[in-house]
């Protein structure tokens, strides 16, 4: 991909050089990509934005409706199933060429604190309504101590720290001697 260097420059934050423009322009313009089944969040360099303390309020991730009939796979109908769960963006090759018949595969533009449901429903051509098992590649974990993403609260070490107890200086007095 015509990477030249990769630097860590703050808690997940990494700025990455690459050996051309063109190379830079094509990761940029080449849409959501994932390492991981993670999204990655790709943004140019700019020396104006302090991109550590920008929040992320949304994120793309990769949806499964297991057993979805044949009949619902065009993309009307499968964007409307799927945009109860996020935004939908487009389905993965293998249900484009209906290579796996077994579940669907859309990408959904997700806020990071909503629910995600494990069932959803929708009404049929015939007024009846279908349950619709939706699993996820990925979830994002956001964490409510400090608004962070990557792990849940209940595990947050931040949160886990013992505030330092300040320790108060007393005056021993002396024992009466009689």
């Amino acid at each position: 991909m015509g990477v030249d260097e990769v630097a860590l420059v703050g808690k997940g934050i990494f700025l990455v050089r690459f050996t051309t423009m063109e190379n830079c322009a094509k990761i940029l313009q080449g849409g959501t990509q994932f390492f991981d089944s993670k999204p990655l969040i790709l943004k140019p360099w700019s020396p104006d934005i302090n991109y550590a303390k920008e929040d992320v309020k949304t994120l793309p991730i990769w949806i499964k409706l297991s057993d979805l009939d044949v009949k619902y796979w065009g993309d009307k109908s499968m964007f409307k199933i799927a945009g109860q769960v996020g935004t939908p963006i487009k389905v993965d090759q293998a249900t484009m060429h209906r290579d796996k018949l077994m579940f669907t595969k859309i990408l959904v533009d997700v806020k990071i604190d909503q629910h995600f449901p494990s069932v959803i429903q929708f009404v049929n051509e015939k007024g009846v309504i279908v349950d619709q098992k939706v699993t996820y590649d990925w979830l994002p974990h956001s964490c409510t101590n400090y608004k962070g993403i990557g792990h849940k609260a209940e595990v947050c070490k931040q949160a886990k720290k013992q505030p330092k107890t300040k320790k108060i200086w007393v005056q021993k007095v002396a024992p009466h001697s009689t």
